[in-house]
């Protein structure tokens, strides 16, 4: 993705590589969970770079994760339909 490239700043290729290990998670997840049989159907992630930022995509229920480093916090909401 970043080739070990340093980041400087949340530029458009940060934000894309950001976007693409989202979507890296999901499929892998959706993978691993259709090998224990369930029925899986994933959709892009949206991805949000805003601070205070109130997103309302769905009303399940998430679990939020949330990632803190010396360059900021990351949260992460993950929803799961049966």
């Amino acid at each position: 993705m970043m080739g070990g490239t340093p980041v400087l700043e949340m530029d458009e290729i940060t934000k894309s590589a950001i976007g693409e290990v989202a979507n890296m998670v999901g499929g892998s997840a959706s993978t691993r969970l259709s090998g224990l049989g369930a029925v899986t159907d994933i959709t892009p992630p949206s991805i949000v770079f805003e601070k205070q930022t109130l997103l309302v995509l769905s009303s399940l229920q998430t679990i939020e994760i949330i990632i803190t480093s010396p360059a900021g916090e990351i949260t992460i909401n993950i929803s799961l339909e049966m």
